[in-house]
This record gives structure tokens, C-alpha cells and sequence, in this order.
């Protein structure tokens, strides 16, 4: 099982939240979420990530289809 605190690991708990913040419909492209993540994350791992345009444009496209709109942002905190 990978730690959390693995690369990879982190990545992956980094993604999945910023894909959950994007899903919620209260934000408007990757740079509004790019800011909650440098608080959770950090600079330098919230960079790593999103230095991926892949990465960015799935952000982006998430925001304006959000899955979820309307979600309480509480419950994505988690």
C-alpha cells in the first residue's frame, strides 16, 4: 500500500482533490483551484502538478461541466 507521503502517493491525493474541486462547480478553471492547493499541498508539489497540461485542460473541462455542481464544499475537505 503506498503511503501518503510517497511522490506518487501524493500526486495521486492531489489530483483526486483537485478533480473534486472542479467537480463541485464553484470554480472557474485550474487557476482557482491552483491556490487551495498550493495551501494544502504546498508551492513546489501544487507546480509539479500543474506543469502537466493534461493535467490543466482536464481541470478546465471539469469546471465547466462540473459533475457535481452544487456540492457542499465542506464535504470535498474531507
Amino acid at each position: 500500500m503506498r503511503s501518503k507521503n510517497s511522490a506518487m502517493g501524493v500526486k495521486d491525493y492531489m489530483l483526486r482533490y483537485a478533480r473534486d474541486l472542479a467537480d463541485s462547480g464553484r470554480y472557474a478553471d485550474w487557476r482557482a483551484i491552483e491556490a487551495l492547493l498550493r495551501l494544502r499541498y504546498g508551492e513546489e508539489q501544487s507546480d509539479r502538478l500543474l506543469n502537466d497540461a493534461s493535467v490543466r485542460g482536464e481541470l478546465d473541462r471539469r469546471c465547466q461541466h462540473p459533475a457535481h455542481a452544487g456540492n457542499n464544499i465542506e464535504q470535498i475537505r474531507r
